[in-house]
């Protein structure tokens, strides 16, 4: 099942970078299973968008109607669509 895009906040692969860097001075393996993981969790949250926007509505006690313009997984900004 082909998922949806997953629109990334602008600074997105700039952080995604220096936290794969971090790891990678530590472990090569655990930098893979960093990039391996995230790669997972874009992969869950193309294919249930509202999922993690219901489960973090019902930790943080909130909602996403507010003001802010958000994608569709209620996360990063629309701004930019790039992949980390």
């Amino acid at each position: 099942m082909a998922g949806k895009d997953v629109q990334f906040h602008e600074a997105a692969p700039v952080d995604y970078e220096a936290a794969f860097d971090w790891y990678l001075e530590r472990s090569e393996r655990v930098a893979a299973r960093f990039a391996a993981e995230l790669d997972r969790a874009i992969t869950l949250i193309s294919e249930a968008p509202s999922a993690g926007r219901l489960a973090f509505t019902k930790l943080a006690g909130s909602s996403f109607s507010d003001s802010r313009s958000t994608s569709s997984t209620g996360i990063f900004p629309q701004s930019s669509s790039c992949s980390p």
